[in-house]
């Protein structure tokens, strides 16, 4: 005949077995699904592993290209001055684009391609003085002075004491981005006071643009870059003018 007492033990014990059994299936169920999660880890690393050999067989191959064209262009300019300057412009082209996609994929499009091009695309714009350096600065990440909580990043700017110009780098470029970019420029003068007098301009740059999607940008006063001859061009027509937001 049991006891109170040992009823009580034994219903105490058999709810604590109950409790491991729980435990342990929840712990069994953790460790596949870590087991799962590493497996997929594994399989992502070993991708990306296999994405950095392909890139840098794709750079080996176009450095090979690119000294290949330059012997090329050194046996052409001493047969034919015409010809020489003729393919020299268009490699130099074709080295700009190859150099932009990788750069793209590489997310260094700003640092590779529109830093180098900007100041001397805004030279024009930013009405310096004689002898004033034109002063520039990439992945700008600044917070509203009056709210913390509000943040604005500016890919790449170039200032003058009159006129500052922001940019803005993408992949692909579409009449939406035109329109973000250009609705979001007057506000952007509130995250950078030390701008507060004087004009500034709008700037998209891309890889390509579709000749609407400049035309739409064109009509909402901005500047838009592209790759060319000199690493990025103008895209914009002849004579235009930007907008001072």
């Amino acid at each position: 005949m049991t006891t109170p007492v040992l009823e009580s033990r034994t219903t105490a014990l058999e709810a604590a077995m109950a409790e491991l059994a729980v435990a342990q299936a929840a712990a069994a169920r953790s460790l596949d699904r870590l087991s799962r999660e590493m497996t997929d880890f594994k399989r992502e690393m070993t991708d990306f592993k296999d994405e950095m050999a392909l890139f840098k067989d794709e750079m080996a191959l176009f450095k090979d290209e690119m000294a290949a064209s330059w012997e090329r262009n050194e046996r052409a300019r001493l047969d034919d001055r015409r010809d020489w300057e003729q393919r020299s412009a268009e490699d130099r082209h074709n080295w700009n684009k190859r150099w932009g996609e990788l750069s793209n994929r590489l997310g260094t499009m700003v640092e590779d391609l529109v830093a180098p091009s900007l100041p001397r695309i805004a030279e024009p714009y930013l009405q310096l003085p004689q002898g004033y350096p034109i002063e520039t600065a990439l992945r700008v990440k600044r917070r509203h002075p009056a709210d913390p909580s509000r943040t604005r990043e500016v890919d790449a700017l170039c200032s003058s004491p009159s006129t500052w110009i922001a940019c803005e780098a993408r992949s692909r470029l579409t009449a939406r981005h035109v329109s973000a970019f250009a609705e979001g420029l007057a506000e952007l003068r509130e995250f950078f006071p030390e701008y507060a007098d004087r004009r500034l301009f709008g700037c998209l740059a891309s890889l390509a643009v579709e000749p609407d999607v400049v035309t739409f940008a064109e009509r909402c006063g901005l500047l838009v870059l592209a790759i060319g001859d000199e690493l990025m061009d103008v895209l914009n027509s002849p004579g235009f003018l930007p907008k001072a937001f």
